[in-house]
């Protein structure tokens, strides 16, 4: 929020300061993205460079004991990727600044640290559409090529994508079976509640290395949607069956068998509204593409973000170099984020084709 005209520095170098000021008070007081929330994602502050994360790919199970106990490695593959700088800044000129027609920054250093907590929501969504999902239809991209299917030691480089439709269940043995996180449904199926039978399946057929179920559950679940589906899910989700049933008799004091809503109330809707994931591309297909994160087994995250939590000033006043060759003065932030897929065991992704 802008000052009053009366409070408005006239100096240029204390107003790059408030500038500043403006700045650290508004990145304090926004709320972290909910993409970025332990529920969703691993999440690493303050990272630079090339980060290597151990990915968790074996299962606990007992064996009989003979004598020797046969010890796992639980992390015997990895994902790594670099971080990438961005920045935002604005400049003006001193004799504006410290002119009567200088009115103050008015919103500028709160949409600024506004758009940098909002970054990841723009990196993951690019992780899960593609850079350029205008020009890049659905049926061209499944998301990235995934780390845990890449083997270091033989030098075998990674073939499977974030989204599948026969991932291993144990990335060492493919007769323990797959698992498909890529999926159609149509309208129809998610008003009657079809859609969630097969989201029911789906978590069923989740297994870890040992071929057991890895507590991958419909409970807890979190709907990506882009705002084309907003209302559609919101409407389904709120519903309450049993008096749908009973109003649909037509009969006072009718009785029907009907299924409980109580699994759909335990589906996170509003934790990311498709209000707030404005990122998603609504062209080309992807209107029709929605995404489901599982509840159950937190350390199955489907993508890890690294993002600086305060990103870096650089501030040139009027004792600058650049303020005596330009007559302006700037202030800009700099800061290193970016996305990476992870774990698919978690997410889904879902075509409405009708």
């Amino acid at each position: 929020m802008g000052q009053p005209y009366f409070q408005v520095s006239r100096d240029a170098s204390r107003a790059l300061e408030e500038f500043s000021d403006q700045f650290r008070t508004a990145l304090e007081l926004i709320e972290p993205t909910d993409w970025s929330d332990a529920g969703l994602s691993y999440t690493l502050a303050n990272a630079a460079g090339t980060v290597t994360f151990p990915l968790p790919i074996d299962a606990a199970g007992y064996k009989e004991f003979r004598g020797d106990i046969k010890y796992r490695s639980l992390y015997t593959r990895s994902m790594s990727f670099r971080t990438k700088s961005f920045a935002d800044g604005v400049k003006e000129f001193i004799r504006t600044i410290e002119s009567d027609r200088f009115s103050g920054w008015a919103d500028a250093p709160g949409n600024m640290a506004r758009e940098w907590r909002r970054l990841p929501l723009l990196l993951l969504a690019s992780l899960l559409q593609g850079a350029d999902p205008a020009t890049n239809a659905p049926a061209a991209y499944a998301g990235p090529l995934l780390d845990l299917y890449k083997d270091r030691d033989s030098n075998t480089a990674s073939t499977i994508t974030l989204f599948n439709d026969a991932h291993l269940c144990n990335v060492f043995d493919p007769a323990v079976g797959t698992f498909d996180n890529l999926r159609q449904t149509t309208h129809a199926a998610i008003a009657s509640g079809a859609f969630f039978d097969d989201l029911y399946a789906y978590a069923a057929s989740v297994r870890g290395a040992n071929g057991q179920p890895l507590g991958v559950s419909v409970a807890g679940s979190k709907i990506l949607t882009p705002t084309t589906l907003t209302r559609e899910f919101k409407k389904v989700l709120e519903q309450d069956t049993l008096v749908t049933a009973i109003s649909n008799a037509g009969v006072q004091g009718a009785t029907a068998n009907v299924t409980t809503s109580q699994v759909r109330k335990n589906i996170d809707f509003g934790q990311v509204t498709g209000q707030e994931v404005k990122e998603f591309a609504i062209t080309n297909g992807w209107q029709n593409i929605f995404y489901v994160v599982l509840g159950g087994n937190p350390g199955l995250y489907p993508w890890v973000v690294m993002a600086d939590s305060a990103p870096e000033e650089k501030l040139f006043d009027k004792s600058s170099e650049f303020a005596r060759d330009s007559g302006q003065v700037k202030i800009a932030y700099v800061g290193d984020a970016n996305a990476g897929a992870a774990m698919p065991h978690r997410i889904v992704r879902y075509e409405i084709t009708g």
